[in-house]
């Protein structure tokens, strides 16, 4: 609790995401729930946001900051010592840090008194889109992070067990949180959904889904050349953002092919649950990074997971999930989930959705944020 001596509460600005409202990403989201399920009485909360036109100066319960944010690969680095700087000069008594890419330059809100809160993310490291001196780079930031934070945030147990293995600092676990809509009256959605699955030539229980900015560490090569051999199997929906990547590497190999389908991103969220809600199977071939929304999003829908077999996916699912490490695994998962009874397939995800913890709520995660700010903010610095 906030000490009774101090009568108004603990200013926090929020810095690294990509602005809010949110469409893709976990640092968008956690911003978006932090500022529409915090009750805004002990924390007062300051987002930073890239510079865009019409954005109002307040969302939910937090004040909006607009930060220059450029173009160019270096852009996102170079975004967070703009709000870096910008929020050590502020009034802020507390920064949180989504992410550690401005890990050099974390001695800057230390310089101006500030407790700085990084949320370390996955291992940005292990990334194979980066070139191995921006590898190099990311292990530095990272060294960075554990030593000039106050406190560190990771949204995995195995992450936690990393840091305090490798730099003897304790890093709290606050998962991510996932949020149902209520589409049980909502006909629009459904005529949506209708009208989007006729598009396509595809039907309800007809189809595989993935969700998922199209990077190669998300598996979206091995998953597409799994589709391919499967020549009389369903089709996999692909539903997110492209990538240069996924241009260049893999669209030549599903082109004219009916076994693979590419949405694009889909950012009204009702359509996209019920869009998973009617898959056969959802496919999550995250295999950086700690605890994904995506999969406890696809978790709430109650359609049985294949994951890709990694500690973060494992630590989620449990025995719940079906798992696969490679193209064949892959295609067995696939054929056995088209394959299954209705009672068998009803029992896989009914188990699946029996995962979804309490600590996988968007109100106990901002709970803990919160209550992590206040001991961070009322602690000596360390």
């Amino acid at each position: 609790m906030i000490s009774s001596e101090r009568t108004k509460p603990i200013h926090a600005a929020l810095l690294g995401s990509r602005g809010v409202p949110a469409c893709y990403g976990a640092f968008e989201v956690c911003a978006d729930k932090i500022a529409t399920v915090s009750r805004g009485k002990d924390i007062r909360w300051t987002i930073y946001c890239p510079e865009q036109e019409g954005c109002p100066a307040v969302y939910g319960k937090a004040n909006l900051v607009f930060v220059k944010h450029g173009k160019g690969k270096s852009a996102p680095l170079f975004y967070d010592i703009r709000s870096l700087w910008h929020a050590s000069r502020s009034d802020a008594d507390v920064i949180v840090m989504l992410g550690y890419g401005a890990g050099p330059f974390f001695l800057i809100p230390r310089i101006f008194g500030k407790k700085l809160i990084i949320n370390t993310d996955g291992f940005e490291y292990l990334r194979s889109k980066w070139p191995w001196y921006v590898r190099i780079y990311f292990r530095c930031a990272e060294f960075f992070a554990a030593y000039f934070s106050n406190e560190l945030i990771s949204d995995s147990t195995h992450i936690v067990k990393y840091y305090e293995k490798r730099y003897k600092k304790k890093s709290t676990f606050i998962a991510y949180g996932t949020d149902v809509p209520d589409v049980s009256n909502d006909h629009a959605s459904e005529e949506k959904m209708n009208q989007f699955l006729n598009t396509y030539t595809i039907h309800c229980r007809g189809y595989h889904v993935v969700v998922m900015r199209l990077e190669p560490e998300n598996s979206i090569k091995e998953i597409c050349e799994a589709a391919l051999k499967r020549v009389a199997g369903k089709p996999v929906l692909l539903i997110g953002p492209s990538t240069p990547f996924f241009e260049n590497s893999v669209r030549p190999l599903i082109a004219g092919s009916s076994q693979v389908i590419v949405a694009g991103p889909i950012y009204d969220r009702p359509l996209l649950y019920l869009l998973r809600c009617n898959a056969l199977s959802y496919i999550h071939g995250h295999t950086v990074g700690g605890i994904n929304p995506t999969l406890l999003e696809s978790l709430s829908t109650g359609t049985p997971v294949i994951a890709r077999r990694t500690p973060f996916n494992e630590e989620v699912l449990e025995d719940a999930g079906l798992y696969f490490h490679d193209i064949d695994s892959l295609i067995r998962q696939l054929d056995w989930v088209e394959s299954c009874s209705i009672e068998a397939w009803h029992d896989v995800s009914q188990s699946a959705r029996s995962k979804l913890r309490p600590c996988f709520t968007w109100n106990k995660v901002v709970e803990d944020y919160e209550s992590l700010i206040t001991f961070s903010y009322s602690n000596p610095p360390g």
